[in-house]
């Protein structure tokens, strides 16, 4: 019986997100490339406008994961409690227990994989102390790396109407965990991740078919419409790296984000004449080894049924469509100035 329901909570979920929220969206989409050699804007549709990043939010929670490690703060195997909120948190979610606790690296695999919004909380508890805080300095570091229209609420990137980006500030957040961390950088190649015998697919499923990509998130939720940053790397005949950094905002379906951004990247490389792709290694097994020898990232404790059976059915982009309304985004436009393109390291082509 209890079966029964779960499944019927399934199917409700997928057609509703699937009809129902396919037609919630109604910003136009916002689309931004940039070649990494020298920050030039290739190609950008509404690059400023304000958007609602969903879970592209995780990608400064990284940030400040990463920041934390390499400042020596913690380590790969520190371990942070998972608290009440944390546990409460929507799917997508590990459904750790409250009260066990995980390790930073199980958090960043949980982060990069399954976007895992309880382990967003449990990070930002963990480093800070609490999510106000957390949330602060999320917003000082997004002011510091020239992301002047983006406003952070949450660690996770759940449904709340104040939060806010643009698909510039975006490429500005990927490109500078790019540069900053890149030790780390193998985390964002990870195509699954496994606890307790249960195995959770990288919700970004063009890095199966787009062999170039690297990396980065997705995010969803019926204000966003369905929102990808990658990063991808061709070479030329001469053996040069080409690196693309590029951000899709407000996809009406993961099937058309997915498609636009093959064709953003497709596109660009071939006028850079940047055609050979080589293999990308994805194996993050040797990310500081001496950390983790000898360990297995499992979790502590038992996953809730109820919430492995929701949360595993597909993507965020399930789990999350029914949490919030649409919203008019003309109504919620953050009046903050907005950097030069030399300021955000980005150069704008004409």
């Amino acid at each position: 019986m209890r079966l029964s329901i779960h499944f019927s909570l399934i199917v409700f979920t997928f057609i509703y997100t699937h009809i129902v929220c396919a037609h919630a969206y109604r910003p136009p989409t916002a689309a931004i490339v940039v070649d990494a050699r020298n920050g030039n804007i290739i190609h950008g549709e509404n690059i400023d406008a304000p958007r609602h990043p969903a879970s592209l939010v995780k990608k400064m929670t990284l940030y400040l994961i990463f920041d934390a490690l390499k400042k020596g703060k913690i380590k790969l195997l520190t371990r942070y409690s998972v608290s009440r909120h944390a546990n409460r948190q929507i799917p997508c979610k590990l459904g750790v227990p409250i009260g066990k606790s995980v390790t930073v690296d199980v958090i960043i695999r949980a982060l990069v994989t399954k976007s895992a919004n309880d382990m967003a909380v449990v990070a930002a508890e963990g480093l800070y102390g609490s999510l106000d805080e957390c949330i602060r300095v999320m917003n000082v570091r997004a002011k510091e790396l020239g992301m002047n229209r983006t406003v952070f609420t949450n660690a996770s990137g759940v449904p709340d109407r104040r939060q806010l980006t643009t698909a510039r500030d975006m490429v500005i957040l990927a490109q500078s965990l790019y540069n900053h961390f890149p030790e780390y950088w193998k985390y964002f190649q990870i195509r699954s991740f496994t606890h307790l015998g249960q195995t959770h697919h990288n919700h970004n499923h063009l890095m199966k078919r787009f062999p170039a990509m690297d990396g980065l998130k997705t995010g969803f939720t019926n204000a966003s419409g369905f929102n990808l940053s990658t990063s991808a790397v061709r070479y030329t005949s001469k053996g040069e790296a080409v690196r693309l950094f590029a951000v899709v905002i407000g996809g009406t379906t993961r099937h058309t984000r997915d498609r636009r951004m093959k064709d953003l990247l497709e596109t660009h490389f071939r006028k850079l004449k940047a055609l050979h792709v080589r293999e990308v290694a994805r194996d993050v097994t040797n990310v500081d080894a001496s950390l983790t020898a000898g360990f297995s990232p499992q979790l502590e404790g038992e996953a809730n049924l109820s919430d492995a059976l929701f949360t595993d059915v597909d993507d965020e982009e399930m789990a999350q469509g029914s949490a919030e309304s649409p919203v008019e985004m003309d109504k919620n436009v953050v009046a903050v100035s907005l950097p030069s393109p030399a300021d955000a390291g980005l150069k704008s082509v004409h």
